[in-house]
Formats: C-alpha cells, structure tokens, sequence
C-alpha cells in the first residue's frame, strides 16, 4: 500500500466512522508508541479485504467502537485519494488471549474485509468489529 510520510511517520490513509464523528489518521505499521498518538495498521491491506486496524481506547479514538450498530459506515480514504466503503457487520467482545481472531481466515467465507479492535476501559477483553467492504468512490 502506498504511504504518505509525515513527521517520520508513514500513513496508509485516514479513517472516518460518521455517526461518531471520527476521522483518524492510520499509521502504516504497528508500533506501541505510535498508538499513544494515532490508530496503527496491525495487519493486512485494503488491497486485500483483510485490513486490522487498532487503537487505544481513548474516546478520541476507538473508545466509541463499542456503540457501533450493524450497518453503519465507515470510510477509509487512503494517501492516494482512494475512498474505501465498509458496513459494519459484527461487533464482539473477546478475550484479550483471542487476539489471533482478529486475523481474517482466508480458509472459510467470513463476512469482513475490514477489523476494527481497541480494549476495554478496563483493559481485561477487546471490542472487535468487523466491516465488509461495499465499495470504491
């Protein structure tokens, strides 16, 4: 995916959920010091319908995740003007040694492109919510 290099930070895009009144820049590699400031790429691509995006739970970021409902939108536009459609289409709660369910499995016909995941306030699971991609703009 192409980046765009700002501070010595590469970005893949930014990330907008309307009805929360987000929009966020993606950082294009994980990185923990990075996510005190920005959600981070954790794995995947928008290329390749398997993006995994998190963040902090800070009500600036993806705190509000938990309030999603099925259906709404959410807009990834990336560094080359590229415009990304998703529908959220499952929201859960998983432990925090479930991790690896964020990771799209490419040997059965999930409903995702797109994974959104940040803590709890209490930090003892994660909210996980997953998106299918409904088009291009």
């Amino acid at each position: 995916m192409p980046v765009e290099t700002i501070d010595g930070v590469d970005f893949i895009g930014t990330l907008h959920i309307p009805r929360l009144g987000i929009t966020l820049p993606i950082a294009a590699d994980y990185n923990y010091d990075q996510l005190a400031q920005t959600p981070v790429r954790y794995n995947g691509s928008y290329y390749t319908n398997d993006l995994v995006v998190c963040a902090h739970n800070y009500a600036s970021h993806f705190e509000p995740l938990k309030d999603l409902d099925m259906g709404e939108e959410i807009i990834l536009k990336s560094v080359t003007g590229r415009i990304y459609h998703y529908r959220v289409t499952n929201r859960q709660t998983i432990e925090p040694t479930e991790v690896d369910q964020v990771y799209k499995d490419t040997s059965s016909d999930k409903d995702w492109d797109l994974s959104l995941f940040t803590c709890t306030p209490s930090g003892l699971a994660r909210v996980l919510v997953r998106c299918s991609f409904v088009g291009n703009s």
